[in-house]
């Protein structure tokens, strides 16, 4: 039996397995698998077909060889899954601590392709990291309808900062509720790529006159926000 032939064994069997994500990322709405959620169980599957997966990394490139047990390092019987070493990078920490999760980081990357385990598309769920010096959304004064008595949101409003600044933009007929569910979006964007209770201060700071005018047009909607601003300034340590 060749390398490939046990490698898609292990990979159907993994897939029955029906795994769990215990990795939750509450601001960009997502979840994702931690090491723990699959490793074990690709250990023993792994064991079951004559496999043995080698984890290595250095400056340029980072690697998971995948080996039939029987013939070792013999021509032909490995499948190498490799990726371009990028470090991670703690502005709060230590080096080791950046080598730490760059291990980690590229294990269960690697893992994760190599036994094809799937999950959402982190790419599109993600915003760039770095500090966003503005935030365009074209959609969501208090003003009133005369004719129905709906209260409309501000056709135009900003932050007063240049960093971490919201721009908010309301059409003609944009109702209350599509203003506030703008705003929140726009929070979320920012403070998913937060990195210190600083920034999640800053963004609160800068905007506090788009957060006012959401209070007075929901003060429901107003404090669940500023529970989600005060949930990502304790997932910082001290």
């Amino acid at each position: 039996m060749t390398v490939f032939k046990r490698l898609q064994e292990a990979r159907v069997e993994i897939s029955k397995r029906h795994l769990k994500k215990s990795g939750k990322n509450k601001f960009a709405g997502y979840e994702y698998y931690e090491l723990g959620d699959f490793l074990p169980t690709a250990h023993e599957i792994f064991q079951k077909v004559g496999l043995c997966g080698i984890f290595s990394l250095n400056q340029e490139t980072a690697s998971l060889m995948v080996y039939d047990v029987d013939k070792g390092y013999e021509l032909g019987n490995s499948v190498n899954f490799f990726a371009p070493t990028v470090m991670a990078h703690n502005p709060k920490g230590q080096p080791i601590q950046d080598l730490g999760g760059t291990l980690t980081y590229f294990r269960r990357y690697l893992w994760m392709l190599a036994l094809e385990l799937t999950e959402s598309d982190l790419v599109d769920a993600i915003e760039p990291a770095g500090k966003p010096k503005l935030v365009q959304i074209s959609e969501p004064k208090l003003t009133i309808d005369k004719s129905t008595g709906e209260i409309k949101p501000p056709p135009k409003m900003e932050g007063n900062g240049k960093e971490w600044n919201f721009k908010i933009q309301a059409d003609a007929d944009a109702s209350a509720e599509k203003w506030i569910s703008v705003v929140k979006e726009a929070a979320d964007i920012m403070l998913s790529v937060t990195k210190s209770k600083e920034d999640v201060n800053t963004i609160f700071t800068t905007n506090r006159n788009i957060f006012n005018k959401l209070k007075e047009l929901s003060a429901e909607e107003h404090s669940s926000l500023m529970n989600v601003f005060k949930a990502r300034k304790e997932s910082f340590k001290e």
